[in-house]
């Protein structure tokens, strides 16, 4: 009887106004433009800093330690696409028509900021010891002692994350955060 019961039953999303549904379309339209932009912007950085690594640095042992980490991080960066890819393609502004879409588009939201959190926190140590390789061979005579260079470095690194951070973060909010939160503004304002 409760099986019969439980196919009987009518269960329904609530229904999302086209009002409330075209205000959410425009952020999203605007974070696919935004994905699209900096994944097809990413592409000539690698090429880029392979040919300024070749053209400026002479010692051949940094350019092959230097390559090898450009290396890396392009395959990084190839994955992490992929990922971006698949939410790119999984935002459709189309299916916002019950209040079941909009959480599930809540839920990626969520989870495109963890993998973009992810794919910064991937890229930070190649980036930190690409740093490290150049800077090291820019300033290998200034060096009296092993103190002094620990120092420097320490110094450096702690300055380098803080900007790493501070960049991220700002690149972020422009391209998505802002985005984000209109739409978690409209979803409030829904519930």
């Amino acid at each position: 009887n409760l099986k019969n019961n439980w196919k009987e039953e009518e269960v329904f999303a609530p229904e999302i106004s086209l009002e409330k549904q075209n205000e959410i379309r425009n952020p999203l339209e605007k974070i696919k433009k935004n994905i699209k932009f900096e994944l097809w912007s990413t592409l000539p950085i690698f090429p880029l800093a392979l040919w300024i690594l070749y053209k400026m640095v002479e010692d051949k042992t940094i350019v092959l330690f230097a390559s090898t980490l450009i290396g890396v991080m392009f395959l990084v960066v190839i994955f992490y696409a992929f990922k971006i890819y698949k939410f790119y393609k999984e935002i459709n502004t189309n299916s916002l028509s019950s209040f079941q879409h909009i959480l599930e588009m809540e839920y990626q939201m969520k989870y495109y900021r963890d993998l973009y959190q992810s794919y910064f926190i991937a890229l930070l140590p190649i980036m930190m010891s690409e740093f490290f390789i150049i800077f090291l061979y820019s300033r290998k005579n200034e060096f009296e002692n092993f103190e002094s260079l620990a120092g420097t470095l320490i110094i450096s690194m702690i300055i380098g994350f803080g900007l790493l951070f501070l960049f991220w973060f700002l690149w972020y909010q422009f391209f998505y955060g802002r985005h984000f939160k209109k739409i978690k503004s409209i979803i409030k304002n829904i519930k």
